[in-house]
This record gives structure tokens, sequence and C-alpha cells, in this order.
């Protein structure tokens, strides 16, 4: 009977910290959800300035699987990119194409990103070459000059470039990224209901452990009355 009690106390508080940990990500989800997306839906960072002396600006690759479309539906997500000044191109493309495009060409990746305070890590890749104006190109999925890009998520290997529309030497751009999907909001909800169910399976399991701590004290030698008898007592220990 011990070893009963202690293993529903055990399940318990292993529920109870499951319950508390969806509560708090649902919660969080559902307060993104309806509080921190601009008047387009989408939840979005401040402008922050980044800049190159080569003659593009590129993210490392965003692999979201091989094959495109086997796993990624169409709406999962969309992508927005702002750039100001206006004019720069802006394009995303497959990383491989993008690689082939600039080879030889020297440009600058962004490595790492940071917010609070915002801080940005670079890597140069050297390169002597021009390469031709970047609006000339095919490959890319999505582009824009107008200084505003969207993009619906798709999988695969891509690339983020920023570049002068004649794909001259140094970039500078302000941008601001932002991402609109409809996931949040079911996903919180779900995360809401089983915490509200773990938790209260939580509570059963430590109520019943509890209860079962009480029907293993007992007096030596005493009987717990039965329920089919009202008014029955335990029967007292012997005398010594």
């Amino acid at each position: 009977m011990k070893g009963i009690r202690v293993g529903l106390l055990i399940i318990g508080i292993v529920a109870a910290f499951f319950g508390v940990v969806f509560l708090a990500t649902g919660g969080a989800l559902v307060w993104a959800q309806t509080t921190q997306r601009d008047a387009d839906g989408y939840y979005s960072t401040n402008a922050e300035h980044l800049t190159s002396p080569t003659s593009a600006l590129t993210s490392g690759a965003l692999d979201l699987g091989s094959h495109p479309g086997d796993w990624l539906p169409s709406d999962l997500a969309t992508v927005r990119i702002q750039a100001q000044p206006a004019g720069l191109f802006i394009g995303i493309g497959p990383t491989a194409d993008i690689r082939h495009y600039l080879r030889g060409v020297g440009y600058t990746q962004v490595t790492d990103v940071r917010f609070d305070p915002f801080r940005v890590s670079y890597r140069q890749v050297e390169g002597s070459g021009t390469p031709e104006p970047p609006g000339q190109q095919d490959f890319w999925a999505v582009s824009s000059t107008n200084g505003e890009l969207t993009w619906d998520v798709r999988s695969g290997a891509w690339s983020i470039v920023v570049m002068n529309a004649d794909g001259s030497q140094g970039v500078d751009a302000d941008l601001s990224v932002g991402v609109r999907t409809g996931l949040l909001l079911p996903v919180g909800i779900v995360l809401l209901v089983l915490g509200v169910l773990f938790s209260a399976g939580a509570i059963a399991l430590i109520l019943a452990s509890r209860r079962r701590k009480g029907a293993d004290t007992l007096p030596p030698g005493a009987t717990p009355a039965r329920p089919d008898a009202p008014g029955s007592t335990a029967t007292p220990p012997p005398p010594p």
C-alpha cells in the first residue's frame, strides 16, 4: 500500500509539472496572438541598421526541408521583410543558386542577430568579382525593390539577400522582419486544455495518495470498518 501511495504521489507531481508548463506556454501563445501583432497581423522586429562594404548582405541557409512542399503547408506562415531606403533589392531564393550567383564576389553573411540590445555578427566572404544586377536573375522565389517583400514559407533551403539594385558595393539598410501565422491561437488553446486536464489529474492523484496514506495509518491490529456496515467501528487491538 505504501508503494502505491508513493507511486500516485510521484505521478501526480509529474502531471502537475506538465500542467503548469502547458498552461504557461498556452497562455503566452494566446497572449501573443491577441496583443503582439501589428495592424496587418505580423509579429515584427524593430527596424535595425545592417551594413556591408561588399556587394551583398545575405542570411545563412534557412533549411526547412530538402523537398519543397513535402511537409510544410503553404499557409503555415508568411514572412515580411521591409527595407529602407527604397530602391534596395531584397530577394529570397534557393541557397545553392544564391551561392552560385555570388561565386567569386565579395559579400557579407549575417551569422547571428541578438536583440535587447541589438547586436549583429557578420562573416566576410572574400571575392573581387562584380555581380550582375540581381533583378536580372530568374532563380528568386520572390524579390522586390519597392521596400517590402512578402513570402509564403515553403520547405527547402533558402537564403535572404539584400543588395543595391545595380549590384554595386556598399550596402546600407534598415531592415525589419515580420512573421504572420494562424497557428499560435489554436496551438495555444490546445495547450491550455492540456494544462487544465493535466492539472486536474495531478490534483486527483495527489488527493488519492493522501487518502491511501490515511488508510495505511490505522493502529496495529485494527480492522477498517466495512463500508456496508453503517455505524460499525474498527476492532480495537487486544489488551496486552
